[in-house]
């Protein structure tokens, strides 16, 4: 589907990083998402099974040749409403810097069509209590606020690495299943990986000398929603509270949020976690510095990007040898 100049079409394992730092970027998500390098297995390994799902399908937004947005819909089958099928539209993202541009109704038209093309009973959808902007624009589209939706997040072990593990377990032709393999690096091997990380690295969430700092000193104030854990213990040679961040994943100061940002270099003493923090509405959902990635900010006529940059005053003709 093509609106103008935005595409929808069905995403590829390409698109994953940009659909990533959509979600990492989300203040109100909550999910955990990350752009660390050493997460893109677990996400390319979910993208897989979501690729071979005969009912599901990941989509994104694309504009000017740059992933904008991101939907996934699932199809499902109930018995009430006389067996009709529905649409579940999911993790519903366009871009921060994107925002205001109508990609968002293009996205949500486009499965409206699609339902209807596929003869399905409804079209339904879940949104965070806390988007009320969200909620005016599902409601301005014909979306009615017909239920209440309940969660219960249970103990989950995010698994470090894709494994075999990720697998369904093979059937041989008698109908046996094949054993279960197992991962040549166990738990004891990604503590060992993780020992030698923390005593050879600086880069890869605290060294041993902060562990065992943290350990002697340190008083846990609390987590944001990147996976950072915060700690305060000790003076600082100005007579301030000593502050600290243990980074869940790659060390980079970016990768703070703006709540805790401001506890961090103390413009104040209460922590986001005690108290109800609400970030403004000029307030742009946080997202860690991309420069030198593939996420980077790439404008339209980059040697990075097809097309070419507008021209402006002030332009010059390259000299070329022989002219």
């Amino acid at each position: 589907m093509e609106t103008e100049s935005v595409t929808i079409r069905k995403a590829g394992h390409d698109d994953v990083p940009a659909i990533v730092a959509m979600f990492a970027s989300d203040s109100l998500g909550g999910h955990g998402d990350t752009t660390d390098p050493t997460a893109l297995p677990g996400y390319m390994a979910a993208f897989r099974r979501i690729e071979q799902s005969p009912n599901e399908t990941l989509y994104v937004a694309v504009k000017d040749a740059q992933v904008v947005g991101t939907f996934q819909t699932l199809i499902t089958t109930t018995l009430p409403g006389r067996g009709g099928s529905s649409m579940i539209v999911e993790a519903v993202h366009t871009r921060a810097d994107c925002r205001g541009q109508g990609i968002g109704e293009t996205m949500i038209r486009f499965c409206l069509e699609e339902a209807r093309r596929q003869d399905l009973r409804q079209v339904q959808l879940t949104s965070n209590a806390k988007r009320a902007d969200a909620h005016r624009f599902y409601g301005r589209l014909g979306f009615e606020a017909s239920h209440i939706g309940f969660k219960l997040k249970l103990k989950w072990r995010l698994k470090a690495r894709e494994t075999l593990d990720n697998r369904p377990p093979r059937r041989h032709k008698r109908g046996t299943v094949e054993p279960e393999r197992r991962s040549g690096v166990g738990a004891e091997g990604r503590d060992m990986k993780q020992l030698l990380l923390q005593l050879f690295t600086w880069w890869n969430g605290q060294t041993m000398g902060t562990r065992f700092f943290t350990w002697r000193n340190g008083k846990r104030v609390g987590e944001d929603e990147f996976g950072n854990v915060y700690y305060e213990g000790g003076m600082t040679s100005f007579g301030l509270p000593r502050r600290w961040v243990i980074y869940n994943g790659y060390a980079e100061a970016s990768k703070i949020s703006a709540d805790w940002h401001g506890w961090m270099h103390h413009r104040t003493d209460v922590p986001p976690t005690k108290e109800d923090y609400k970030a403004r509405e000029w307030q742009k959902p946080h997202r860690p510095n991309y420069t030198g990635s593939s996420l980077a900010y790439r404008p339209q006529g980059s040697i990075a990007v097809p097309g070419e940059r507008p021209r402006v005053t002030g332009d010059y003709d390259a000299w070329t040898p022989g002219n």
